[in-house]
């Protein structure tokens, strides 16, 4: 089952959507996926599902941008800290801000 919300909310006019994925195999289009801690028993195999596509995928859980996750986000001393893998983010053919990769700490080469 695939769960829709939409809030009417635009950005740069194009409408943000929200959906809850019941399965790997609904994925279609997406260009933002946030992994739940509770999910990454099954982040292989979601992984693997969207493997060179475009989709940025973002989790709050621990060591996700060093197991091959876009972007993870942890506080720690009261301070957000924002993890980015330019590997797999240049893999799935994503541009990031040099804005935001000057807050992060970058894990993963970037290939020429």
């Amino acid at each position: 089952m695939l769960e829709h919300h939409d809030a009417n909310e635009i950005f740069h006019g194009r409408p943000i959507v929200i959906q809850h994925y019941a399965s790997v195999d609904l994925i279609q289009d997406c260009q933002l996926l946030f992994v739940a801690r509770s999910e990454q028993r099954h982040w292989p195999k979601i992984q693997q599902a969207i493997a060179r596509r475009p989709i940025l995928t973002v989790s709050d859980a621990e060591n996700f941008a060093t197991r091959g996750g876009s972007v993870q986000f942890s506080v720690g001393r009261n301070k957000l800290r924002i993890v980015v893998n330019l590997q797999v983010i240049h893999r799935a053919g994503i541009v990031v801000s040099s804005k935001l990769l000057r807050l992060a700490e970058v894990v993963g080469e970037a290939s020429p």
